[in-house]
């Protein structure tokens, strides 16, 4: 939990003067069950590489991800296990085992925004016979679905990937 805040600081009120913005650039996320990068409040992430993530980068909140490569499917197959009778491709991206997690590189959830993603790649994000994938995808459940008034992606390419 990485909340950044500005002083000064009293003992009444422990966030000082309000929240700042975060800046990350040049993070790596790689092969992780859930979610690449997974974050609440102001922030700004650039040039980034997440490859292999469920979820690439899922975000709330006023938030720009640019200039980054988002990877759905790398080389790298992992070690797929059979699972209920059927042996993936791949490893299962769910920790669980599932076969049908839906494979997602900018993803958003609440109502918070605005939402940019500018300049990015997105690359294999592909569904299959036993998942569904997409480069952007709305909250697929609950009382804020897709509200195109805070998600913005701007001078953004695909490459096999919807």
């Amino acid at each position: 939990d990485y909340s950044p805040m500005k002083g000064p600081y009293k003992s009444e009120w422990p966030y000082g003067s309000g929240f700042l913005e975060a800046h990350f650039t040049n993070f790596l996320a790689y092969k992780n069950r859930d979610s690449g990068v997974w974050g609440k409040t102001s922030l700004r992430f650039s040039n980034c590489i997440l490859e292999d993530n469920t979820r690439g980068f899922m975000v709330n909140g006023k938030t720009l991800l640019s200039d980054s490569l988002l990877v759905g499917e790398t080389n790298n197959i992992g070690n797929p296990i059979p699972i209920y009778g059927k042996t993936p491709e791949r490893s299962p991206a769910n920790r669980y085992g599932s076969l049908n997690s839906m494979l997602q590189g900018h993803s958003s959830y609440d109502n918070g925004g605005p939402q940019f993603s500018v300049r990015n790649k997105f690359v294999n994000y592909m569904p299959n016979t036993l998942r569904k994938a997409a480069a952007f995808v709305p909250l697929r459940s609950g009382p804020f679905m897709l509200y195109p008034g805070t998600q913005f992606g701007h001078q953004c390419t695909f490459q096999n990937a919807h």
